[in-house]
């Protein structure tokens, strides 16, 4: 398994889903979130935010993005990250990109 495939299985299993619960929420087949799980393929964005949105995490976090200095803890700014991605939904990266950035400043304010 892959740090990816390692990282949607903690995730799901962190958000208390059995891989049948899951697929059926996030409307594939469970031998394609075992394929993800497994890293015999790789999630397209829209599947990872669709997951990210299900496991209640960040996108960063599902997929273990190291590009943020230190990792932010505030469970303030993951229930803003969450809002957001609620909000925007999954075909505005940018969107989501941008109140990701204001929100760091303005819980660093």
């Amino acid at each position: 398994m892959s740090p990816i495939g390692k990282r949607l299985s903690y995730y799901r299993k962190k958000a208390g889903y059995k891989q049948k619960e899951a697929s059926e929420v996030l409307q594939i087949p469970a031998y394609m979130l075992s394929n993800y799980e497994t890293s015999r393929c790789e999630p397209a964005l829209e599947m990872l935010l669709k997951m990210s949105t299900l496991y209640k995490v960040t996108l960063d976090e599902l997929v273990g993005n190291t590009y943020v200095d230190e990792p932010i803890n505030d469970k303030r700014f993951q229930e803003l990250v969450r809002l957001v991605y609620s909000q925007v939904g999954d075909k505005r990266t940018e969107a989501i990109e941008l109140a990701i950035t204001i929100l760091k400043k303005v819980l660093n304010s």
